[in-house]
């Protein structure tokens, strides 16, 4: 460690002198700066706080006692080295009751000897940093343990695993003001950034930001009601809000949401991150905790609806579904989707349609799990829809599952359709789509040209060629491909025997079916259901 070293003295050559004597022994003391007065020297401290002050005595104006005398209150951890022309007993007597930790006469100026003092300070102030270091350690390990036990405390009430008379117990060593008055508030600060931040950063870093953000909440709190906070999850933060009893419940839920904007505003402007909050209603008794957390959880899943940086309070936005009820009206959504994904018709009838879900969703208000399941389900269908038009699209809509809104979420559904529907309905060649469905949905019965041109309204040889220019394949090479394609999926779902695949697959012939399969597959049937056992 380089101890700062401050030199103030009247006599340029006493500042020259040591000046030199500090750069002799720069591994140990640095020159941080050099004041020739009293009056200087104090402003100069103020500005640079060093570790060591070395000062005359006497100068015009301040002298070296009175600057110290100034200095001392607002630089605790500064030591100062009296060099003084003088060895008056009275000016040693002075130093001694000011705590200086050295007093030197500077004619003669022995160096040996004030290098030997300068090293004891030194050491002195070693020993100290090094104590101050491990007091600020404790402090913080015991911080972190109270954050711990906080969480701890608040999910087994939350999950009634703690009797609510119990959390007294835990008052101390969680460091927090458990006394709520009358009633208190939940308040869940939800991080929007946290996927992205947890992805890009340390551990440390996460706890950090996490504990950072803890503070935040708590001295917005401590500003004007009491109460204290706890990490919940890694994307949420729990508070309890209490008010003096005075206030209405009303007046108490509006200064809550007053707070939760300055918690917003506050976490924004200190640490660049985007949070939202959630304010339940009042309730008394921490036995009421439980009901509490819920409310304001499921308030805080309106953020997925509307823009971040939000608060939602009781009363002021609406409840979400229920899971078990949203997951009914999840699946009769996707069957909407997947009858009108499937039905001939244009572009406009079935974003017209989506619109339509997309109202459900939010008239329903249903969770946000539940929702992007249904995205990304309805996604996955028109992608393998594709697959079944025999279509590849090299660049598709990316998908997050992890972003923070309905509506950007939404828009890559309806950007997937658009792109479907521009690469492969509006082709020109609706009539190869509308026939390719309908030998997946009769893969059972004897396919002939004849039949399928018939379903495309077309004469037979025109779209036989038709369709081998559009798809590389003959329609009998395709419909084959397809049958015996259909016939390993059935394989590998159990065993069929090879009368029983040509009923389920419209083919006349056991040799014809044996003979089809090894062409697509490269082995007859019977082998390859016998390899997948081998291979399971």
């Amino acid at each position: 460690m380089q101890c700062r070293c401050l030199i103030v003295d009247d006599e340029e050559m006493t500042l020259e002198r040591l000046s030199l004597f500090l750069g002799a022994h720069r591994d140990e003391f640095i020159l941080a700066g050099q004041a020739h007065s009293g009056s200087s020297g104090y402003a100069l401290a103020l500005e640079l706080k060093p570790d060591i002050v070395i000062t005359d005595i006497k100068m015009p104006g301040m002298s070296g006692m009175e600057m110290i005398e100034a200095l001392r209150p607002q630089l605790p951890h500064t030591e100062f080295v009296i060099l003084s022309a003088y060895s008056d007993f009275g000016y040693a007597k002075q130093a001694i009751s000011m705590k200086v930790q050295e007093y030197m006469v500077k004619v003669p100026l022995s160096e040996e000897e004030l290098l030997a003092v300068l090293r004891r300070v030194r050491s002195q102030l070693l020993l100290l940093r090094s104590r101050q270091e491990e007091i600020q350690r404790m402090v913080q390990q015991r911080l972190a343990h109270a954050y711990r036990l906080r969480r701890q405390v608040m999910g087994e009430l939350i999950r009634g695993n703690l009797s609510p008379g119990k959390i007294q117990e835990f008052a101390e060593s969680m460091n927090a003001d458990l006394a709520v008055f009358s009633g208190y508030h939940c308040l869940l600060v939800e991080w929007s950034g946290a996927p992205g931040f947890l992805l890009h950063h340390s551990v440390y870093d996460q706890g950090l930001m996490r504990y950072g953000m803890i503070n935040i909440i708590e001295e917005t709190i401590g500003e004007t009601a009491r109460g204290f906070a706890c990490e919940w999850s890694d994307e949420r933060l729990l508070a309890i809000v209490a008010w003096p009893p005075t206030p209405s419940s009303a007046e108490r839920l509006a200064r809550s949401v007053e707070m939760g904007q300055r918690i917003i505003m506050n976490i924004k402007t200190y640490f660049r991150q985007q949070v939202h909050a959630a304010v339940s209603g009042h309730y008394k008794g921490w036995e009421q905790l439980r009901q509490a957390y819920a409310e304001a959880a499921s308030l805080c899943g309106n953020s997925y609806y509307y823009s971040i940086s939000q608060v939602f309070a009781s009363g002021a936005a609406p409840r979400l579904m229920e899971e078990h009820t949203a997951a009914e009206r999840t699946a009769h959504l996707r069957e909407q989707f997947f009858i009108a994904l499937r039905k001939d018709g244009a572009l406009t009838a079935l974003l017209e349609m989506l619109q339509g879900v997309k109202a459900g969703i939010m008239e329903a208000r249903l969770p946000k799990a539940s929702v992007v399941e249904l995205i990304g389900d309805s996604i996955e269908l028109v992608r393998h829809q594709a697959r079944a038009d025999n279509r590849e699209i090299d660049q598709w809509p990316v998908f997050n599952r992890q972003a923070p809104g309905f509506e950007e979420q939404w828009e890559v559904l309806v950007k997937t359709v658009q792109t479907y529907w521009n690469r492969i309905r509006n082709s020109g060649k609706q009539e190869i789509i509308r026939v390719k469905r309908y030998i997946e949905e009769h893969m059972d019965q004897r396919l002939s040209l004849e039949d399928l041109a018939g379903v495309a309204g077309m004469a037979p040889t025109y779209f036989s060629a038709l369709f081998k220019r559009e798809n590389g394949e003959s329609l009998v090479d395709y419909v084959n491909r397809r049958k015996m394609e259909r016939a390993a999926l059935l394989l590998k779902d159990r065993e069929y025997s090879n009368t029983r695949l040509c009923e389920l697959l419209g083919i006349q012939s056991e040799k014809y079916l044996c003979k089809l399969f090894k062409d697509v597959h490269g082995i007859p049937p019977q082998k390859f259901r016998k390899s997948i056992q081998y291979r399971r």
